[in-house]
């Protein structure tokens, strides 16, 4: 084991004891997530499991397919997505209006397919 294996198992460690997530790599060298608090092995080469990039929605594909609902964070109320665009996406808001929201204001909301979990506007795994 190289000097950078330890480094990274040693972080990887750390970071089980911490409750993160870790993975261990396998014989095909493919990484698989390791189940916290079972035990390390000095032969086998951990590391800190990877975060996936994230950025909020910019354009009509990231929003998800089906009824999707929008309300700015921290609002009680929310919004039926009727129609997205080059500059943005429509929203009905509570007095029956439409309402553009922008793609740079994606940041500000939140959404949800079932008004129970709200979620951030972004695209997870996929820059």
């Amino acid at each position: 084991m190289t000097s950078d294996q330890i480094q990274s198992n040693t972080e990887a460690f750390a970071a089980d004891c911490r409750g993160e997530e870790t993975q261990q790599q396998g014989a095909s060298g493919a990484w698989y997530s390791k189940a916290a608090g079972t035990p390390f092995y000095s032969s086998t080469p951990y590391r800190v499991a990877p975060v996936p990039a994230a950025r909020y929605w910019s354009k009509p594909d990231d929003i998800p397919v089906g009824p999707v609902y929008y309300r700015d964070i921290g609002n009680e109320g929310w919004s039926s997505i009727i129609a997205a665009g080059p500059r943005g996406f429509q929203v009905t808001n509570d007095r029956e209006r439409i309402v553009v929201v922008e793609w740079s204001n994606a940041s500000k909301g939140e959404h949800s397919t079932d008004r129970k979990t709200w979620r951030k506007c972004v695209v997870e795994g996929r820059v």
